[in-house]
């Protein structure tokens, strides 16, 4: 009897501690400042949209965040917990992030910001009569996590796996009035210079992981921003702007 009792205590005593250990989790941490840029001496006034996401993103978020989604991801491998916690809380995270980073960069350019706005369509047509641009973006990022789950008798599953993020972000700077499109700029994650995957050995390792992968991305992402959101190329798109409002007033 002592012999299968004192096996069972150090079980039970093992999964106590692990259990009762303390988990350090990553914060999600999006930090980027604007390097100083030559002023614009041109008066560019553009009215800024929030990020939108893309059809594949709400449609994940709906799912995750459903009653059914709820229920079922407190039994699901990493891949589909954080699947639902990227959807639900961190491209809310990202989309925050985006509004106030590219205000900052836009200003540092030169260029003015009349206002920011929810979508294009809560701009007032006397709002968009004021502006010269109105800029929006759409996010189209997501994590590809390739799970491996081994259940262990007695102490249950164990994950490990990769993690990687895919994706594009658009930026489009249309005409206020007729919304014809003046620039169309994407960014691939795949050409920010990103660490292509990460691996991880637990399904609380999964989430640190993908933050710090989050956390990496994201200046990295501004800096594409500060290239591509050349100012010079919308000076030279502002007779083409001019006319466009001519026609439309």
């Amino acid at each position: 009897m002592k012999k299968i009792f004192y096996p069972v205590i150090l079980i039970i005593s093992v999964l106590f501690i692990f259990g009762c250990s303390q988990k350090n989790y990553t914060m999600l941490n999006l930090e980027y400042s604007p390097e100083t840029a030559k002023v614009s001496k041109g008066k560019i006034k553009i009215a800024l949209c929030k990020p939108g996401y893309s059809k594949t993103t709400v449609a994940n978020n709906r799912m995750s965040n459903s009653f059914l989604g709820a229920m079922m991801i407190k039994q699901m491998p990493p891949d589909y917990r954080l699947k639902k916690k990227y959807s639900s809380d961190y491209v809310q995270t990202i989309q925050n992030s985006l509004v106030a980073d590219t205000q900052k960069l836009l200003q540092s350019k030169g260029l003015k910001i009349y206002k920011t706005f929810n979508s294009y369509d809560e701009i007032t047509y006397s709002e968009k009569k004021k502006v010269d641009l109105i800029l929006e973006q759409v996010i189209d990022i997501n994590p590809v996590i390739r799970n491996n789950r081994t259940n262990i008798p007695i102490i249950g599953p164990k994950d490990k796996g990769t993690i990687q993020l895919t994706g594009k972000i658009k930026i489009i700077l249309s005409e206020p009035v007729s919304k014809e499109r003046i620039m169309i700029k994407t960014i691939d994650i795949s050409s920010i210079g990103l660490q292509s995957s990460v691996s991880y050995d637990s399904a609380d390792d999964a989430e640190n992981k993908l933050v710090e992968l989050l956390n990496n991305m994201y200046p990295a992402l501004m800096k594409k921003y500060e290239i591509v959101l050349d100012v010079e190329e919308i000076n030279i798109a502002k007779k083409d702007i001019m006319r466009l409002k001519a026609k439309n007033s």
